[in-house]
């Protein structure tokens, strides 16, 4: 993202607010990162899938830890810090982004289910979609439980449509997005 463009957070910091983007950032290298961006506090993916990622700043993610929960938990403590004046929280969650991998829990939960008809029947698909509305979830709670329900807007979007299919060996149908098309 070339630094000319003005990004919403250098807007909203010109009318005095404190901006966090938290996850992944496909639109350069350091020079691009969000910090540069107008963001005052940032932690992106720099590498990895979606269990012991690679962060910047290092969260030192274990194995078989999430970086989707990581991230929340950052926006989550950004919001908290930030309560009292305006901010914008940016979450971008590395999950649904293939490689395909779950929570292994929500995976055996979907794995259990029998598929629907001609509908398409991924359980880590289906798992990794549970997990980011659980995590979507908890920022809502966080914001309840901040008192700032009343004053928040919650904006909710996607860069893709559901994975059609899978991109390794086997190209495993994962999801439909029909009516409308493909992917993108």
């Amino acid at each position: 993202l070339p630094l000319e463009v003005v990004t919403p957070a250098e807007v909203l910091k010109a009318r005095g607010y404190t901006s966090g983007y938290f996850g992944k950032w496909h639109l350069g290298g350091p020079q691009f990162h969000p910090d540069k961006q107008g963001f005052d506090r940032t932690v992106i993916r720099t590498g990895g899938g979606h269990f012991g990622t690679r962060t910047t700043p290092d969260l030192k993610l274990g194995k078989t830890d999430e970086f989707t929960s990581a991230i929340v938990d950052q926006a989550a403590r950004f919001m908290t810090e930030n309560k009292d004046g305006p901010f914008f929280a940016m979450l971008s969650p590395y999950m649904v982004h293939i490689p395909l991998q779950g929570p292994k829990d929500l995976v055996e939960k979907y794995g259990e289910r029998t598929q629907p008809g001609e509908g398409r029947h991924h359980p880590t698909y289906a798992a990794m979609v549970e997990h980011v509305d659980r995590c979507v979830g908890r920022l809502l709670e966080r914001i309840d439980k901040l008192g700032i329900a009343d004053n928040t807007w919650v904006v909710v979007t996607s860069d893709n449509g559901g994975l059609v299919r899978r991109f390794s060996g086997d190209r495993t149908w994962v999801s439909a997005n029909a009516p409308l098309r493909s992917e993108k």
